[in-house]
């Protein structure tokens, strides 16, 4: 869950209402993936064992139930990667909206602002948040999903890593935690036969899957959100940025089977100073057309006969043998390397140079690009070729860190 970090939690009605809570919103490093081909909608099909690593983005919310807006502030060393971009391109801000309008507050469209300096970026989300009560709801029984957030932006954007997508899913965690907190306090409200408005402990939110809450008349929608549909809509890799654990990616990335048996690994991450649009790489690797019938079946068991070299992926090692992981993954590639090398040869490099380091067992791109990692025999290899790799390439963004590590 995301904790909260600020003491001040006023409480109205009871409830904690101005709790400030942080989350991070780890990197998503797909270890293999494999494209079995592109659907008749023009997504692709694919099969990726995904793990998570210790770098990570930071999201900090404070609710305010004055404000009537969810303003964002990007701080940090790549938030001027950002500063550029359109507020509505912003998946922190689409996830936002997304709540807002899955849990039947208002979801007007008006044209959002920004103001920023040189290095931070201020968006404010699209259209007002009203925190004020509906007609016929009590002033303290919603939540309050107004206020602001600052995404402390430490992941390349563009890299390959997930970084937008991590960002929208810890976005929906503080979310859900606002949710789940104002749940909480109707159901103690509810068996202590009070109304919203009386007083009481503000309490933290035990994170808990599938809790929901059981709010009286006119909660329901909101106790019934949905969000992992939610995460989605939002995008192919923000569902299993959410679950924020390793598993195995099938579908277009919307089928998650958790891995709990994946070993964490020591491993370098290396993100040669560009950036790689996703959409440009799939289009150069022009994946041959998947049949209807294939796409369609959860197990991927008919898209794996469109390929004849994937035959490893029907075989997913079944304990956490560290030997028979790196087995599986060597041979298990990541399809969208060529094609991205192609579009940015950095790539190359910075792979020559993790498979040259002293102890790295597998050195591979993740996702769509350009970074890159190398997995190492243990963490003292994997900080002394970091440390290397920033003495031979002073510009690059290179982290130690362990992948498949509990959040």
């Amino acid at each position: 869950m995301s904790p909260p970090v600020d003491a001040r939690s006023a409480a109205e009605g009871g409830r904690a209402i101005d709790v400030v809570r942080r989350t991070r919103a780890r990197a998503k490093i797909n270890l293999t993936l494999e494209v079995l081909g592109r659907r008749a909608d023009g997504y692709h099909a694919l099969r990726s064992v995904v793990a998570f690593a210790d770098v990570a983005d930071t999201l900090t919310f404070a609710p305010s139930p004055d404000a009537d807006t969810l303003s964002l502030r990007v701080t940090g060393p790549f938030a001027a990667a950002l500063h550029a971009t359109a507020e509505t391109d912003n998946l922190v801000v689409q996830a936002a909206d997304a709540v807002r309008c899955a849990s039947a507050f208002d979801c007007a469209e008006v044209p959002p602002g920004r103001d920023g300096g040189a290095g931070a970026a201020n968006i404010t989300a699209s259209g007002p948040i009203p925190n004020a009560p509906g007609p016929s709801e009590p002033a303290a029984s919603r939540p309050v999903l107004c206020g602001s957030v600052i995404l402390d932006k430490r992941l390349p954007v563009a890299g390959g890593i997930g970084g937008g997508s991590a960002d929208a899913a810890a976005m929906l965690r503080l979310l859900r935690d606002v949710f789940e907190d104002d749940a909480d306090h109707r159901q103690r409200q509810a068996r202590r036969g009070l109304g919203a408005d009386a007083a009481s402990t503000p309490v933290n939110a035990h994170e808990k899957a599938g809790s929901r809450g059981n709010g009286p008349a006119g909660d329901a929608a909101r106790d019934a959100l949905d969000w992992m549909a939610i995460a989605r809509a939002l995008g192919a890799d923000v569902p299993v940025c959410l679950l924020n654990a390793s598993a195995l990616m099938t579908g277009i990335g919307e089928r998650l089977q958790p891995l709990d048996h994946l070993p964490a690994f020591a491993a370098v991450l290396v993100n040669p100073g560009v950036t790689l649009e996703t959409a440009p790489v799939f289009k150069a690797l022009n994946a041959p057309a998947l049949p209807a019938a294939a796409a369609d079946r959860e197990d991927a068991s008919e898209a794996l006969k469109v390929r004849a070299d994937n035959a490893a992926l029907a075989h997913l090692p079944t304990s956490d043998d560290r030997d028979a992981w790196f087995a599986y993954l060597k041979r298990s590639p990541n399809d969208l390397a060529a094609p991205a090398t192609a579009l940015a040869p950095e790539i190359a490099h910075a792979l020559t140079l993790l498979e040259a380091a002293p102890g790295c067992r597998l050195a591979r791109m993740s996702g769509s690009g350009p970074t890159c990692f190398g997995l190492f025999d243990d963490e003292n290899a994997a900080r002394a070729a970091a440390r290397a790799l920033q003495l031979e390439a002073p510009s690059w963004w290179v982290h130690a860190t362990r992948l498949g590590a509990p959040a």
